[in-house]
């Protein structure tokens, strides 16, 4: 809640990354973990840094539901998200755009109320691109149906204005698994996402074959990128376990950069 610490929190997570700005690459999405700042800053940090240069208009941000799944793609009533380094505008126009392209878009400021992971992506953005306006979208159920819809939508409004838009997708890798599991379950994620494997993905997270929470988020930027014919890399992974110390809750994170050829 301390706008000067907050600041000072980010410069120090972001200048200390060792990932570098991507000067000879363009990244034109992110997938980042939602957790607190000393659970997985460093990791979205390194993500936050290789997008630090780029000019940026609109920032597209999807994240999970975490309670109730709804079978629909929910868009913010409010006009402003708040956070102590001030207001985050929503880029109305192209919210109302989105909502009409689809019969799974549904307006609604409960669920977004509700939710912290589009929040904890607020204030890098905030410090990063403050003139920025931003058009956050949370995914209720986990299924093919909607990630193709919101794919197919987010392609028909942004394809054609990447060099202005930046992508954020939120996602952890698993959540609160069995150390041992966790890897494993990781391992798996990590390979899907790196080999733009959206099917595999929404299929595992569909049947709860996975853990992951925000899978489907991830699964519609990859088949996004499909259709754009660009490269992922993954930059840095970690987990929860150093904070929590209890390996049989364990969440996994990882950083990726999703860049055009």
């Amino acid at each position: 809640d301390e706008r000067e610490a907050l600041s000072a929190r980010l410069i120090d997570l972001l200048n200390h990354t060792d990932t570098p700005v991507a000067r000879e690459r363009s990244p034109y999405s992110i997938i980042v973990p939602h957790a607190a700042l000393d659970y997985c800053g460093e990791i979205a940090a390194a993500a936050y840094r290789t997008v630090a240069d780029r000019q940026i208009d609109t920032v597209v941000l999807l994240g999970p539901v975490h309670r109730e799944l709804e079978p629909s793609v929910l868009l913010p009533q409010s006009h402003k998200f708040q956070t102590p380094l001030g207001d985050a505008e929503v880029d109305e126009i192209f919210l109302k755009e989105l909502a009409e392209l689809s019969p799974v878009f549904r307006i609604d400021d409960i669920p977004h109320l509700e939710e912290h992971c589009l929040e904890a992506q607020l204030p890098f953005l905030q410090h990063l691109f403050p003139e920025a306006r931003i058009l956050p979208i949370l995914l209720g159920k986990q299924s093919r149906t909607l990630v193709e819809a919101l794919s197919d939508s987010l392609w028909t409004l942004f394809a054609k204005r990447i060099s202005s838009t930046l992508f954020v997708v939120t996602a952890n890798m698993t959540s609160n698994a069995d150390e041992t599991q966790g890897n494993r379950e990781t391992e798996q994620v990590i390979a899907w996402i790196a080999q733009g494997d959206w099917q595999s993905l929404i299929e595992a997270a569909e049947s709860r074959r996975i853990s992951s929470c925000g899978a489907g988020c991830v699964a519609a930027i990859l088949l996004f990128n499909e259709k754009l014919g660009g490269e992922v890399e993954i930059l840095r992974r970690g987990s929860s376990l150093p904070m929590v110390r209890d390996p049989k809750k364990v969440v996994h994170y990882a950083a990726f950069i999703i860049q055009s050829r």
